[in-house]
């Protein structure tokens, strides 16, 4: 495979990216990172910094663990989703009202699949916080629910996280199983991507790089986004745990 990735690879335009990843964690702007590319059916991958640097340091590796943040969209919520179109239970024109039968007021009952996959529903970035703080999936559910549009349905694009909180839930209403067994039974398993599902076990806390440090302590091997946080962590829009490797397997996924 070495030999086979001298001839698919330039290697000087390699060095210059690996190099480039390194002068950011010369310079503190990352602690670490990992990479991955292929091309040809050949893989090339390695590792540089850090995967933590508080309270002691631990080397990064190219099997760690990432809190995917907002790929947890495009890695399970959409293409749950679309699977669920794929088993004719869904359409892109199916009316978000149809499954989620409280979504309505203000025009909310034109909303499709569609707009909420592509960020046209009208809806604002993300749930408020408020005080006192709220929490629980049932509360955050009821809130997206209840969001008023600003925008009328189809005109304006601005990306939301209420739009994929929604997408997630109609995936759990639709299927009758959680999204995160919903995307590990139709996408994760079949895909081989072992190290990648919501909620990691802390047996692979030793792996996971943790993401911040906030008053309560270090945010490490629980999401970070605090919305999908106060609402148990399996969520369409943020949630989802994952690691180079299984993110090559998703992203060479046979198209039928």
């Amino acid at each position: 495979a070495e030999a086979r990735g001298r001839a698919v690879f330039d290697e000087a335009g390699l060095a210059v990216a690996v190099k480039a990843l390194d002068d950011a964690v010369a310079a503190k702007l990352v602690p670490g990172a990992v990479w991955w590319l292929e091309r040809n059916g050949v893989s090339r991958s390695g590792a540089t910094g850090n995967r933590m640097i508080d309270p002691e340091v631990a080397v990064m590796k190219v099997d760690t663990v990432f809190d995917a943040a907002s790929l947890t969209k495009v890695v399970a919520t959409a293409p749950s989703v679309f699977l669920l179109i794929q088993d004719g239970k869904l359409t892109l024109d199916t009316k978000v009202s149809a499954v989620i039968p409280e979504y309505t007021g203000g025009g909310k009952e034109l909303l499709t699949i569609r707009h909420l996959l592509t960020h046209t529903s009208g809806t604002r970035s993300g749930i408020p916080r408020s005080e006192p703080p709220w929490g629980g999936y049932e509360e955050g559910i009821r809130r997206a629910a209840g969001e008023p549009l600003i925008n009328v349905p189809g005109t304006k694009f601005l990306y939301s996280d209420i739009n994929f909180i929604l997408l997630g839930e109609i995936v759990r209403r639709v299927s009758g199983m959680t999204l995160d067994a919903f995307a590990a039974a139709r996408i994760f398993r079949p895909l081989g991507m072992k190290d990648t599902g919501f909620r990691p076990d802390r047996s692979k806390v030793g792996r996971i790089a943790p993401t911040t440090r906030e008053a309560a302590g270090l945010v490490h091997g629980v999401v970070h986004d605090p919305t999908s946080r106060v609402m148990g962590g399996v969520m369409g829009h943020a949630g989802l745990f994952t690691t180079a490797a299984d993110l090559a397997k998703y992203c060479r996924m046979p198209v039928s």
